[in-house]
């Protein structure tokens, strides 16, 4: 059941403040608790913010008057952040545009990811034949295997803009991918400790990290379905400013 038709709950506006939150506890972790507990604190919320953009990615699909401008609005967005967030992954702008043409290991930013996502999204929903339909979801993960979230964000979105207005299915969903990812984490390490190898406190802790997307489902599911008062595109500003601000910040600590 959902909560679209009342007014208790919580606006979008709300909702993304939420994911900036956890998205800037996140990304503030490494360099300011590199060794405490609460590294893994901040992560386990940090992992709210791409279930929470995903669903508003999904959202926004079907609420938007025109797809094509959607579509190109995030191609910008997503263009617009990838030089932050070269800096923030500490690589030579140069160097990261070579990351990004050859693929390399997190070599696209988030947003290009949901960019993708939305792009998938809307071929799944036209009336293209099923096998480009399958096509399409081919090459769209080749082309953001190496992206920020890659595989999991892809399918948040999909999963969200399937069951849209089946809050309780898009919820399970999003579960299940969370359940995913953790396997995914975790089967290399039980392959380890099967043969004879050790595994770090670190891997096994990090792998367990990411069930703090489940924490994502309780505000989703108060979602109200309003808009609210914050900026429309506020996230996809903050995004790459803040990005530059750490990157900056992680420089002069260096």
């Amino acid at each position: 059941m959902g909560f679209d038709g009342m007014t208790k709950g919580l606006n979008k506006s709300q909702l993304q403040i939420i994911a900036i939150i956890a998205m800037v506890m996140d990304h503030t972790a490494l360099f300011l608790f590199p060794h405490m507990r609460l590294y893994y604190t901040f992560h386990i919320f940090g992992r709210m913010t791409i279930v929470i953009m995903s669903y508003f990615i999904a959202e926004g699909y079907y609420k938007t008057r025109n797809v094509n401008k959607y579509i190109i609005r995030m191609g910008i967005f997503a263009a617009a952040a990838q030089i932050p967030f070269y800096l923030y992954e500490k690589t030579g702008e140069f160097e990261g545009v070579l990351h990004f043409f050859a693929g390399n290991f997190y070599s696209r930013n988030v947003i290009f990811t949901l960019f993708i996502g939305l792009c998938l999204l809307t071929i799944i929903k036209s009336e293209l034949h099923w096998i480009l339909k399958v096509l399409a979801a081919f090459a769209v993960w080749v082309v953001t295997r190496h992206s920020d979230w890659g595989i999991y964000c892809l399918l948040w979105v999909i999963g969200f803009g399937i069951f849209h207005g089946r809050r309780g299915l898009q919820m399970c969903s999003a579960a299940a991918i969370v359940l995913f990812r953790v396997f995914v984490k975790l089967k290399p390490l039980v392959i380890i400790l099967f043969s004879g190898g050790a595994v770090t406190y670190y891997s096994i802790t990090m792998a367990f990290v990411q069930l703090g997307g489940l924490l994502a489902i309780i505000p989703l599911m108060l979602y109200n379905g309003e808009r609210g008062n914050a900026p429309r595109l506020g996230f996809y500003i903050f995004y790459p400013a803040h990005l530059l601000v750490l990157a900056v910040i992680i420089r002069f600590l260096q």
